[in-house]
């Protein structure tokens, strides 16, 4: 069954799955993991607007997760019992490696917030895995944290990831459209002679944090969420032997 866009998601005040009901305050995030357990291969086929893009940069207008988040609260308790009880080896078809399957929990976990509990995941498999997607759901966890630093260090230890040939090309749009005059100067600097630069990419993070520019904001925020999309995509893959 094809997922269904964030849209019509969106028009329904209240859902129920397994005998929990939630609110839809954050619907494109919790549509990832609701879809995820409906059908686990459908999340990375993700729509969030109205044209049934495959593109996984969102339109600026949809709540995203922030670049330095709290930890959810307690009106969120159904989803972290539902994650807490995902196995994904249980739905993984394939001969995939199972250090995968701990990445996508890691994932799952860190694009709804759950910061120390997709970072027990990730620290679990630092350094395994062909393109040790662990170590960059644990880069991105300290990015978040905020620790900038710790967050560099692991992307150093990542090197070049696949999805940074998607990403590159998805966050020049994002800072195409954004109406800061800051947006021009980074689109320089997170692209350079050897292509994506996480590291230039966590700086981005920490000015708009610190910041009060709002737009540049929404436009990493944007970037923030193309980039753990394709990565969760990435993961499930592998965990599949894709």
């Amino acid at each position: 069954m094809p997922p269904e866009t964030s849209r019509s998601h969106s028009a329904r005040h209240e859902q129920t799955v397994a005998g929990f009901s939630f609110s839809q305050r954050k619907p494109d995030q919790e549509f990832v993991i609701r879809t995820a357990m409906q059908n686990p291969e459908s999340v990375v086929l993700l729509s969030l607007d109205d044209s049934a893009s495959s593109s996984p940069l969102p339109s600026a207008n949809v709540s995203l997760p922030e670049l330095a988040p709290q930890h959810p609260g307690r009106d969120r308790n159904w989803l972290a019992h539902l994650l807490s009880q995902l196995n994904p080896r249980k739905y993984l078809a394939g001969e995939g490696d199972d250090c995968e399957a701990e990445a996508v929990l890691a994932g799952l976990l860190q694009i709804n917030d759950y910061l120390d509990e997709s970072h027990n995941h990730s620290q679990s498999i630092q350094g395994e895995g062909q393109d040790v997607n662990g170590d960059y759901w644990h880069g991105i966890m300290h990015r978040r944290e905020p620790d900038y630093g710790n967050g560099k260090y692991w992307f150093r230890r990542v090197g070049h990831h696949p999805c940074f040939d998607l990403l590159a090309p998805l966050a020049e749009q994002a800072l195409d459209e954004c109406s800061s005059p800051n947006a021009a100067n980074w689109q320089s600097r997170l692209s350079g002679p050897n292509g994506w630069d996480g590291a230039a990419f966590i700086d981005l993070c920490q000015t708009a944090e610190q910041s009060s520019d709002a737009e540049l904001t929404t436009a990493v925020k944007r970037i923030q969420w193309a980039e753990m999309l394709l990565l969760l995509e990435h993961s499930y893959r592998q965990a599949c032997g894709r």
